[in-house]
């Protein structure tokens, strides 16, 4: 298939599983009430959506405040189930509506490739800066906002 049919087609599977998502209800949509870290943390409130195979994680207008001005913005997000179902995800800039699906986590060190979300789950969703030392062979992800999700 043509390289640029192939983007295409992906382009197109992706826009109809998150609009099937956002249908489903489920969208976590990145907000103060829901941030589960530091002094920030007004709230324990959780996320609750149905059994899926996506998620779409929308930053909205949400303003990363945790860390000072100076901190760089946030680069990834990173999806955590299990010890053996942890997931990374970058974020581009100026992009606001991410799919959480097989197609864009990228299992971290020693997990499982991403299947779906399962009901009985709950899921704890980072958004933060993640820099990996090649050389060490070490990660390192400085959390900026932190959420939970309860798969119905």
């Amino acid at each position: 298939m043509n390289p640029m049919l192939k983007k295409l087609f992906a382009a197109i599977v992706t826009f109809v599983f998150a609009v099937s998502a956002m249908a489903a209800g489920n969208v976590v949509l990145v907000d103060h009430a829901h941030m589960q870290l530091g002094d920030n943390a007004t709230s324990k409130l959780s996320y609750s959506v149905s059994p899926s195979s996506e998620i779409v994680l929308d930053l909205g207008n949400y303003k990363f405040t945790l860390w000072p001005k100076s901190e760089p913005a946030p680069d990834s997000v990173s999806v955590v189930i299990a010890d053996n179902q942890q997931y990374y995800l970058q974020l581009q800039p100026g992009k606001k509506k991410y799919s959480l699906s097989r197609s864009t986590l990228t299992p971290r060190a020693g997990s499982i490739p991403f299947s779906s979300f399962a009901s009985g789950q709950q899921i704890m969703i980072a958004i933060g800066r993640l820099r990996i030392d090649h050389i060490k062979k070490e990660e390192a992800f400085r959390v900026h906002w932190l959420g939970l999700v309860d798969v119905k």
